[in-house]
């Protein structure tokens, strides 16, 4: 099973891995830093792969550091699916656990054949307000800043 997310939600990811599954948490390099490096615990482990900023102000960015995850972990989470599910290895990813804001999740795990979850952990009413974030451009109650 493989979490990809930018939000860590490390109760789930442990709840999960208590039942006996293999979870990985992909992420970046720069979500990383903020999570335990390499932290492995009854089968629940954080993996990184590069982002592709190439500063530390870069990363602090938050609008870029989120058009970056959405530029490369779509790629980076197919090739770490076909390197761990290689005809050698004994486990294979079989499931995605996603946030909601990782949309492209939805078509990678149906191409690879894979079952999905989406897992939200904000309160409904950011999440709706989220989901209807462009009718409240649209009328004009909020411009592009957030005001």
């Amino acid at each position: 099973m493989v979490l990809s997310c930018h939000l860590y939600h490390k109760k789930l990811v442990h709840r999960i891995a208590d039942h006996g599954l293999n979870v990985t948490v992909l992420t970046t390099e720069a979500a990383c830093a903020r999570l335990a490096k390499g932290h492995s615990r009854n089968g629940a482990m954080v993996v990184s792969v590069p982002d592709d900023l190439e500063t530390e102000d870069e990363r602090r960015d938050e609008m870029k550091a989120m058009e970056s995850f959405a530029r490369e972990m779509p790629a980076r989470t197919v090739n770490f699916i076909n390197k761990v599910n290689q005809p050698q290895n004994d486990h294979k990813i079989t499931c995605m656990i996603s946030d909601l804001m990782n949309t492209w999740s939805l078509e990678i795990a149906r191409k690879m054949e894979l079952k999905l979850a989406i897992y939200e952990p904000v309160v409904p009413g950011c999440l709706a307000a989220w989901l209807k974030l462009s009718d409240l451009l649209e009328a004009g109650i909020i411009d592009d800043k957030g005001n």
